[in-house]
């Protein structure tokens, strides 16, 4: 199995200054690259998704969604509300990326909201749903070995 380490460094004065750093310990491909996001695209935090989208030229997005946070994570006392799954799913394919997985925070949800927002979501947007803590991570494994091997 090949080893990759994958890590962006931004610099919060210049949004765009994101530079890529990767190191390989075989000379092997790997079979697949994940790239972490650290917070949601339009996160008042600082800079985000968009430098992974273009900068690392991604293939997929598998995108995490938290159906009972309403605020951004540290930003409720300036009322920074949370885009819209549909509203981030139409930000990401406008960078002329796909949504390929939809994965669920399901923090402080009760077993009946978990299948409920996952069945809800699947149905809403056709993009397959799932809950990694709850699931494991085969499906979404299936999935990528699906889309890109060849």
């Amino acid at each position: 199995m090949t080893r990759t380490q994958t890590s962006l460094d931004a610099n919060l004065s210049k949004l765009t200054n994101v530079k890529s750093k990767r190191k390989t310990r075989s000379d092997k491909k790997p079979e697949f690259i994940l790239i972490e996001g650290q917070a949601a695209l339009r996160n008042p935090s600082g800079p985000c998704g968009s430098e992974f989208l273009i900068s690392a030229n991604v293939d997929g997005v598998i995108l995490q969604h938290s159906p009972k946070r309403k605020h951004f994570d540290g930003w409720e006392h300036v009322d920074a509300i949370m885009p819209s799954l549909e509203s981030e799913i139409d930000l990401i394919k406008s960078y002329g990326k796909d949504v390929i997985a939809i994965t669920l925070n399901t923090q402080g949800m009760t077993d009946q909201e978990k299948i409920y927002h996952k069945n809800l979501i699947n149905t809403d947007f056709g993009i397959p749903v799932f809950l990694p803590i709850d699931e494991g991570m085969d499906g979404i494994v299936e999935i990528l070995k699906n889309k890109y091997d060849n």
